[in-house]
Parts: structure tokens; sequence; C-alpha cells
């Protein structure tokens, strides 16, 4: 068995709750190492547990956090909903931000690693305005990145600047751009300490946008004209998961780890 497997098979997942209704899987979470402090990864639209759970193992696999002193994964499935509208909020929000502030409460974490895909961003806005209101003191430790995502009126202006470091990532496959690039440009126009980090991913063999869209997943994805959600976050054989949006934040992810 190889190291990567290895890794990957190390996860052991534990319920955190169970969405409201129906949804896409229940937030779990996992041990991945001894460090105190934390990652929280949310999927995009349609991504169910077993999907984000898959990006989590690869992250974990491809030795990403390294020096960032890591202990523990959450995975949040993404919304049923493309828009997450109010009424339509299924995502146990405010369990798995309970659980964040008592861990937090008995690891003092530096970095609170916090990665949204797509339509999985406007569930972290309002993880993070959940969490502003239960432990503001917490946002200082909050390295957020909006993975080609979005944002809703839950994150404010206010919140945005609290936060310890803030990244709106965008991914180029060639000629193709991801299809928020544009928003993702845009991010510092609302929150002016967000930086944006672009993601080159030459070998995507993407032709559309919705394609590199996935990109800041895997390196390279399944279906070259469109997402292809579980099978981008779930097959990393010949296609690595992608790491770079993580390596071009280091060096600010290891200031906050290190606090």
């Amino acid at each position: 068995m190889t190291l990567l497997a290895t890794l990957i098979l190390a996860l052991s997942w534990t319920t955190v709750a169970q969405p409201k209704g129906r949804g896409n899987g229940p937030v779990t979470c996992a041990k991945a190492g001894e460090g105190k402090n934390m990652a929280v990864l949310f999927a995009g639209y349609t991504g169910t547990d077993k999907a984000v759970k898959g990006w989590a193992q690869g992250l974990v696999g491809a030795r990403a956090f390294d020096g960032l002193d890591i202990g523990l994964v959450y995975a949040v499935p993404g919304p049923k909903n493309s828009g997450y509208p109010l009424g339509q909020r299924e995502v146990p929000t405010a369990k798995l931000v309970e659980d964040i502030v008592q861990r937090a409460e008995e690891n003092k974490p530096g970095l609170i690693l916090v990665a949204a895909h797509s339509s999985g961003a406007f569930v972290a806005d309002l993880m993070i305005a959940q969490l502003a209101k239960a432990n503001p003191d917490l946002l200082g430790s909050v390295a957020f990145f909006k993975l080609d995502g979005g944002w809703k009126p839950d994150l404010t202006v206010d919140m945005g600047k609290k936060l310890g470091a803030f990244f709106c990532v965008a991914a180029r496959c060639g000629r193709v751009s991801s299809q928020n690039a544009g928003g993702m440009s845009s991010c510092k126009n609302r929150w002016k300490n967000a930086k944006l980090i672009t993601v080159q991913v030459p070998k995507a063999g993407c032709t559309a946008g919705w394609c590199c869209h996935d990109a800041v997943i895997t390196t390279r994805p399944h279906k070259p004209h469109t997402y292809d959600v579980f099978n981008d976050y779930t097959d990393f054989k010949n296609r690595p998961v992608t790491t770079d949006w993580i390596k071009q934040a280091k060096p600010a992810l290891q200031k906050l780890a290190s606090q």
C-alpha cells in the first residue's frame, strides 16, 4: 500500500450534525493529526458528504496541510439549492459552529482554515457570521478561501475585516478561466483585505468555464465542458488534487498556525 493510500484510509469520520430535512448528508469531522488547528471544507452545489470527504482525504493524502499543525478536518456537504436562499438552508451550520467553538476552547487554535467551493461559499458565509456571534475572538484565527465561489450578505464587510486572512481563488485552465473568475477578481471591491489567488492549471483539459470551475479541486476535471462534482471531488488517480491555492497562501497560513 502506498503512503497516499495509507493516509487516506487513516481518516475516520464522526458525525457532527445531520441536515435539516432533506440534504446532501451530514456534517462530519475526522482527526488528521495531533495539531491544535482546524480545517473546514465546504462542498459546492450537490456535493454530498461522500464527495466532500473525498476532497478532504485527497488534500490530507497530498500532505497539503503540512506545516500548518492541522489536527482536525470538517467536511461540510454542499447545498441542495445553488443560491442557498433564506427558507432553504438545510446545512446545519449552527451545530457546526457549536462544535468548532467547543473544540477551540479546548485546543486554542491559531488557525481555522475555511475553504468553500462554488455555492459552498454561501454556506460558509453564514457559518462565519454565526461564528462571529458565538465567539467573535475566533475570527482572527480564520483563514477564509472562496474557491471560485460567490458571497451572501451574511458575511458583512466588518466581519471580513476581522478575519485572520481572506483569499478569493480563481483558476486559469490554459485559455479558459474558471466560471466565477470575474467575481473572484472583484472580491477586493467589497472586502479590502481580500487577496486574489489565481491557480494555473495548464493541463486541465477544459474547454469551458464550468470545467475550470472544478480545477480548484482537481488538476484535471473529468468533463472538459462542465463540472462533475462527485468524480472531481473523489477521483484523484492520475489527476492530482489541487493544492496550489494553499501553497500560494502558505506564509499567511503559517503565521496564523504558529499563534
